[in-house]
């Protein structure tokens, strides 16, 4: 298990705590004495949480050594690298989505049973994701 705490360097007592245990990162406020307040990180937004946190603190501006330069841009490509791979994740979900109820509607149409999901009709999933790619580029096209 991993952990660091950061203390205010207020008077209010209160500090900040990042750990992981196992695959699971998590970041905790504690205030003296009191409860805390925790919630678990996704460990896929860790980087952009880093990144965030060295911003806000000014680095690019007041770090100017060319290792710290080349740690935040390694930094800024993993975030950007995620979020990229997160859209192109939402959007092939959407697509599959869309293919599923035309897909649905066609089975509709003929009185078969509607499906929830690929599991049953794999074989039939390449031939429904065209037919929504098609859909949507008619649907731009107006």
């Amino acid at each position: 298990m991993i952990n660091k705490t950061f203390n205010s360097d207020s008077t209010d007592g209160l500090a900040l705590e990042v750990g992981r245990n196992g695959e699971l990162p998590w970041l905790n406020i504690r205030e003296f004495d009191l409860e805390n307040t925790m919630f678990m990180l996704a460990p896929s937004d860790a980087p952009a949480l880093a990144l965030a946190i060295l911003e806000a603190a000014g680095w690019p501006e007041r770090e100017s050594t060319s290792v710290t330069r080349t740690i935040l841009s390694d930094l800024s490509r993993v975030v950007e690298f995620q979020e990229r791979a997160t859209a192109e994740a939402k959007e092939q979900a959407e697509l599959e989505a869309e293919a599923l109820e035309l897909f649905n509607a066609q089975r509709k149409h003929q009185h078969y049973p509607l499906v929830e999901d690929w599991d049953m009709q794999p074989s039939c999933k390449d031939t429904w994701l065209a037919v929504a790619r098609k859909a949507r580029e008619i649907g731009a096209g107006k």
